[in-house]
């Protein structure tokens, strides 16, 4: 090799040596560093002794102590050289060692090579962008990835390994729409557009849509705000569904005590229940039997929402009609006769109507305009007195046509019987067999509900059976006149 080869060779280990130095450990490379300015002072010695020999050689002088030392100085940096080549190997090996230590949420899962920290996080975004592909929306890793730099020689873990394991660890949130009733999170929906549909509907879940109903204010007594937060994509719900939570509520129990007078019927309908409901939260009712000091569940709803609405209501109203009475002399007292049928009237009527939660809690009526007058029903009484003698000639005491004799006056089964039995329908009316007083009307043995009558010319005529009695003692009755009912 020529000198200048040598030259050139020697300058570029040592700019190696200069470079690797600057960027390692100053103390494992402070001793190559000094090696170097060791080396380079000999090679400018070195230089030195060749050229004088060089120059003796061309001059015809002797230059055997120069190149001696010219030789021994090219051991030296032979020597030299082969520690550089050692060190670099030294420093080559310590610097493999180094890596990432991968933590998901503060525990250990990996140690890569240097190399390898790009293609993880290189991996970690193309998740995030597959997820927000799949859900159509911005997306939010729920663990914290952190990569700290250490030394493990012989630790690391190939790539594609740790890529397989993070796919598990690893799971995103994205970004929805949660909504705070009075600041306490209720139900989530997917975005602040669809928060406002949701106030939309309950708005409206309770408004009357006829043509007769003016809206003047809803109001909730809550406070509804949205609030933009990361969720599990699975918590997210659809506005009906939202609404149906905010309006019904979650159920909770109540326990109810039984009094006397209870029963199944009466304590589910008060408490807006079926009684298939009340006896699925009561399995230990056996059929219908429940007693007093009996404990029971209910299961009640409360809303989370509660919305007050103020209706404009306009309405059609019946006016009723008022009865007017004329006397008729010609009429006995128990007679009456309608001489002019009444009809209702209308009005429209203005009503201002609260409701909570759909139901009406006040009604204040602010107008009203009559459209159509009613009409008075005229009725006329008789006023001329019943006679209280009978004529003694007795009449059929069911209406024309009505009952059948099933037993005549007369003897019957060995004994004297005392009357005629007649059967008819229940609910028959009874008239009077000739005009008299009233001398009883009440309940006695073997005649049920029965009416006497005194005709005044020594007969009585008894009235057996009723199903109810429709006079009283001392009444005058005429003949024909209603008394009772069949019984």
């Amino acid at each position: 090799m020529s000198r200048k080869g040598m030259e050139a060779l020697f300058l570029k280990s040592l700019m190696f040596i200069k470079e690797t130095a600057k960027s390692g450990s100053k103390r494992i490379f402070l001793p190559v560093r000094n090696l170097g300015k060791k080396i380079g002072k000999i090679w400018q010695e070195t230089k030195a002794a060749l050229n004088v020999c060089i120059n003796r050689m061309k001059q015809g002088l002797k230059w055997t102590f120069s190149r001696v030392f010219a030789v021994k100085n090219l051991i030296v940096i032979i020597i030299a050289f082969s520690m550089v080549a050692m060190s670099v190997t030294a420093v080559q090996g310590y610097f493999d060692g180094f890596g990432y230590v991968v933590k998901i949420n503060g525990k250990e899962v990996a140690f890569i090579y240097e190399d390898d920290k790009g293609v993880v996080e290189d991996y970690i975004t193309s998740l995030a962008a597959s997820a927000e592909a799949y859900y159509d929306r911005q997306v939010q890793l729920n663990e914290e990835v952190e990569f700290l730099h250490e030394r493990r020689p012989g630790k690391h873990i190939e790539v594609d390994s740790v890529i397989d394991d993070l796919q598990s660890l690893l799971s995103f949130s994205v970004l929805a729409c949660a909504v705070l009733v009075d600041g306490k999170e209720t139900v989530v929906v997917s975005c602040t557009e669809d928060f406002n549909r949701l106030v939309e509907i309950l708005s409206n879940a309770y408004v009357h849509t006829k043509n007769n109903v003016v809206v003047k204010d809803v109001d909730f007594r809550e406070e509804i705000v949205p609030e933009i937060k990361a969720v599990a994509p699975e918590n997210i719900i659809e506005l009906k569904d939202a609404a149906n939570i905010l309006l019904t509520g979650t159920p909770r129990r109540e326990t109810y005590l039984v009094s006397r007078g209870d029963s199944l019927w009466s304590i589910s309908r008060s408490n807006d229940m079926t009684v298939e409901e009340l006896k699925e939260a009561n399995p230990q009712i056996k059929g219908d039997l429940i007693r007093p000091g009996d404990e029971l569940s209910l299961v009640v709803s409360e809303p989370i929402v509660n919305i007050s609405i103020i209706e404009e209501i306009t309405v059609k109203e019946k006016i009723p009609f008022d009865t007017q009475y004329e006397t008729d002399s010609d009429m006995w007292r128990y007679q009456t006769k309608v001489i002019r049928e009444g009809s209702h009237g209308e009005k429209e009527a203005t009503y201002l109507v609260t409701l909570e939660n759909g139901a009406e809690v006040s009604r204040e009526l602010i107008s009203e305009k009559v459209t159509k007058e009613p009409v008075t029903r005229v009725i006329a009484r008789g006023t001329a007195d019943i006679p209280s003698l009978g004529s003694g000639r007795f009449g059929w005491p069911l209406s024309s046509g009505a009952g059948t004799i099933t037993s005549p006056f007369g003897w019957r089964w060995g004994t004297m019987h005392k009357g005629v039995d007649i059967a008819a329908t229940r609910g028959t009316a009874i008239k009077a067999a000739d005009s008299g007083v009233v001398s009883y009307s009440a309940y006695r043995s073997s005649y049920g509900n029965l009416v006497i009558i005194s005709h005044g010319n020594g007969y009585e005529t008894y009235y057996a059976h009723n199903s109810l009695n429709l006079v009283s003692p001392g009444e005058k009755v005429e003949k024909g006149q209603t008394i009772a009912l069949m019984g």
